[in-house]
């Protein structure tokens, strides 16, 4: 009657482990799972940067890039191993399957990806949101009507900018030629209104 009960073709637990090694195991997995979770945190933060429009949007998420890259890199005893990617990949799977992941599609995720992210150009999203940032602002700058307003506005565009040039983020020369391009756009446009 109680056989159903009986455990089978499970493998034998060792009789005698100790508290260290429970320890130790129960830290590896968590260092493990840290590992993991990084690349995954990873992969999202370049989605985030490839759909990113404005120059805060990617500097938020380059910090976001710092502070996850941070975090792997403390984990000195572990490297990533082709294992963790089969984990990696078998969970975006699972979680994609039950609906839980709000992707459309889930990337694969490979040892090249994670050392492509790892190295990701900054300069290149920096330069595509100073361009939208251009548009944009060229954009709600002919809408103004009255001239009192769109210098208001100029001023503030000008500061930010001026700001912006400051951040260590922005030391690529490209980057900084676009705001100081920028910057002198708008100084131009709001002397010709004075």
């Amino acid at each position: 009657m109680f056989n159903f009960f009986r455990r089978k073709n499970i493998a034998p637990i060792p009789k005698q482990i100790s508290r260290h090694q429970l320890r130790k195991l129960k830290w590896e997995r968590i260092q493990r799972k840290k590992l993991r979770w990084g690349v995954i945190r990873l992969y999202i933060i370049q989605d985030e940067l490839n759909n990113s429009h404005t120059a805060y949007d990617v500097k938020k998420h380059f910090a976001d890039l710092r502070h996850t890259l941070g975090i792997i890199d403390d984990i000195d005893d572990f490297t990533l191993n082709e294992n963790d990617f089969l984990i990696i990949n078998r969970f975006l799977t699972y979680k994609h399957s039950l609906g839980l992941c709000d992707r459309n599609s889930i990337p694969i995720v490979t040892y090249d990806g994670y050392i492509s992210i790892r190295n990701i150009d900054a300069e290149k999203y920096l330069i595509i949101a100073y361009n939208n940032y251009e548009a944009y602002w060229d954009d709600i700058l002919s809408s103004y009507k009255r001239q009192s307003d769109k210098k208001k506005r100029l001023q503030s565009i000008i500061e930010s900018l001026d700001s912006d040039s400051k951040e260590p983020i922005t030391h690529f020369p490209d980057v900084r030629k676009k705001i100081h391009y920028l910057s002198s756009k708008y100084e131009n446009i709001l002397n010709q209104i004075q």
